[in-house]
């Protein structure tokens, strides 16, 4: 005898009449468990693709059902055909959900509808409600993500409190986080740990030039003319010798040089050598006073950001005048720049002409310490 229809992986009736085709059902009457005589009748509009075949010798092939889609409207009348007295098999009533396996499997779970949300709603037309599992697991989720929030909250005002680790764009939806992440690093980085440098056959062939690369100041354009001879670095502010330094001044000073990377916002990095004069000399030199709490930088293009005293002391800052062992490109920010290797790269400001110590980010646009920050970026960019 050759192959019988036995068994259907899913069944959705919801589709065109033309597109179904009857099953073969050519087996006797029996009687089932409760002693009922059960005739097998042919089970009409069935999708032919999902019907499956048993070879004569394999009679429970059929036991292993993966799914079940809905019958829809179409579902009184239709049965099940019986291959063998299974009593996942008999179908002595219209079919509501199917078994997941056979009884002799030792299990009589059913394969619920599926739902948009998930997969613990009953069959049932009185209603559908969740699972206890699911209700815990919301639960549960949902008391670890206040407990995170609140411990996370309680962390950054102890830091700040303790510490006075405040950002100056501490307020606001994301002033938790930058307050968290500021005191963070200032907390677990306070050895002043070096960024990585690298070896000068790493430099990068190509080092992108964005956003400002000639400002249109007509002195800066004057000064560039005569190779930055007149130009001056104005240092002012909370220090006891306030003063103007040339390019040549800062050339004067003991210098760093060091191939670090530079890391932009937009997605890129770059390898460079940098040549300079640390910060902290020029701020020594200077004579910054005890209140002082925060170095701002004004550029020739308009734009203009600060530092704390954290990063302005770090010895890897550096107002550089060289590049890759030449003097500082225009479109790189001739004839100084700022270069703060431990944060992105918005943070290393270019065109520097003016330095201003304060102990208040207050008096600087909307107090947030960076005209980035007012954009939309953090104040501090700790990498």
């Amino acid at each position: 005898m050759g192959p019988k229809s036995a068994f259907f992986v899913g069944v959705d009736l919801r589709v065109e009449w033309n597109c179904l085709c009857c099953a073969r059902a050519d087996f006797p009457p029996f009687q089932n468990k409760h002693g009922t005589e059960v005739h097998c009748s042919p089970a009409a509009y069935l999708l032919f693709s999902r019907v499956r075949f048993l070879a004569p010798d394999d009679p429970f092939g059929a036991r292993n059902v993966s799914c079940c889609h809905s019958l829809g409207s179409y579902r009184r009348g239709f049965r099940r055909i019986s291959v063998v007295k299974n009593d996942s098999l008999f179908c002595d009533e219209p079919v509501g959900a199917i078994r997941d396996r056979s009884c002799n499997d030792g299990l009589s779970q059913w394969i619920l509808e599926s739902h948009t949300r998930h997969d613990h709603r009953h069959n049932g037309s009185e209603g559908e409600t969740m699972s206890n599992s699911l209700t815990r697991r919301r639960f549960i989720t949902g008391a670890v993500a206040a407990s995170v929030t609140a411990s996370a909250s309680g962390a950054a005002a102890f830091l700040a409190k303790r510490y006075g680790l405040i950002p100056p764009d501490h307020g606001g939806v994301l002033g938790v986080g930058q307050t968290l992440t500021y005191a963070a690093h200032r907390v677990m980085l306070y050895r002043q740990p070096l960024a990585r440098e690298f070896a000068r056959s790493e430099i990068s062939e190509n080092f992108p030039a964005i956003n400002t690369t000639l400002p249109e100041d007509d002195s800066y354009r004057a000064d560039m003319a005569t190779g930055f001879a007149q130009w001056r670095l104005t240092v002012e502010g909370l220090v006891t010798r306030p003063c103007e330094l040339s390019l040549a001044q800062l050339k004067s000073y003991p210098s760093r040089t060091q191939v670090t990377q530079h890391i932009c916002e937009q997605g890129w990095s770059a390898i460079a050598e940098w040549t300079g004069v640390p910060l902290s000399y020029v701020l020594r030199e200077a004579g910054i006073q005890p209140e002082a709490r925060y170095i701002f930088f004004y550029c020739v293009d308009g734009w203009w950001d600060s530092l704390d005293l954290a990063d302005a002391w770090h010895p890897q800052t550096l107002l550089a005048y060289g590049m890759n062992g030449r003097d500082l490109p225009v479109p790189h920010g001739a004839p100084v720049r700022l270069r703060v290797e431990r944060q992105l790269g918005y943070k290393n400001l270019k065109y520097v002409s003016a330095i201003t110590v304060t102990d208040s980010t207050k008096e600087w646009g909307k107090g947030l310490g960076a005209q980035g920050a007012e954009n939309g970026y953090s104040w501090y960019a700790g990498i």
